[in-house]
């Protein structure tokens, strides 16, 4: 984490600050409630200042300090991609990337939630598992075992996060179908890795659509 937060701030000539960025996806719910492990590190700014720090000059000098750091040090920097959507990287075989995001940065960040030793906050939990159900299970069909079973472990654990997550849904019945279709449908995306739940991880989706099953009044999470 603090080569890829000095990178990126010697890369904007300090435009973009530790304190400028969130940890967002799995990998800040993987920190927060440690259900399993990450491998990757995705990072997010505020999107007009993403816009801004990296206009087409200013992604030239940032491939050119990825360039330099790769020269200094011992493991090497790979895989670099710089666009005006995607800041990418690999250092010490470790995927990072940052992409602009509409998440609000002037909200507080809650109490504890920053990645030990650094100023990068944790995205809301409540807005990682509606992009994960809106964006990639219901938006793009694309969702994964990692996104079931981070939802599952919600439901399960976290269900007053799960709740915000969930609610308002506008279309419950759509919801649920995805949920079936995605059930018994494992080995997508990356490996889930060191998951603490065995009995989830079997069966991410199954998991959620049990999880749902299960309670009194789902309306509440579905919004209906």
């Amino acid at each position: 984490m603090d080569f890829a937060v000095d990178a990126i701030s010697a890369g904007t000539r300090g435009r973009l600050a530790a304190s400028d960025l969130r940890l967002a996806g799995g990998t800040a719910l993987a920190v927060l409630w440690q259900h399993r492990r990450s491998t990757y590190l995705d990072l997010v700014a505020n999107r007009s200042v993403f816009t801004d720090v990296f206009d087409a000059p200013s992604r030239l000098h940032f491939r050119d300090e990825l360039r330099a750091a790769h020269d200094k040090q011992a493991a090497p920097v790979s895989r670099v991609v710089v666009t005006g959507r995607l800041i990418g990287f690999k250092y010490a075989g470790v995927p990072v990337s940052l992409v602009p995001s509409s998440l609000d940065f002037t909200d507080p960040l809650l109490p504890g939630h920053t990645v030990a030793g650094t100023a990068v906050g944790l995205a809301r939990p409540e807005a990682i598992l509606r992009g994960k159900v809106v964006g990639r299970l219901l938006g793009r069909a694309m969702a994964t075992d990692r996104d079931g079973y981070d939802v599952a472990f919600a439901l399960d654990h976290h269900p007053d996060i799960a709740r915000g997550a969930l609610s308002g849904l506008q279309d419950d019945e759509e919801f649920v179908r995805a949920i079936r279709d995605a059930a018994g449908t494992t080995g997508h995306g990356r490996p889930l890795l060191d998951p603490s739940r065995a009995d989830i991880a079997a069966d991410p989706w199954d998991a959620v659509r049990r999880a749902i099953s299960r309670m009194p009044d789902p309306s509440k999470y579905l919004g209906r």
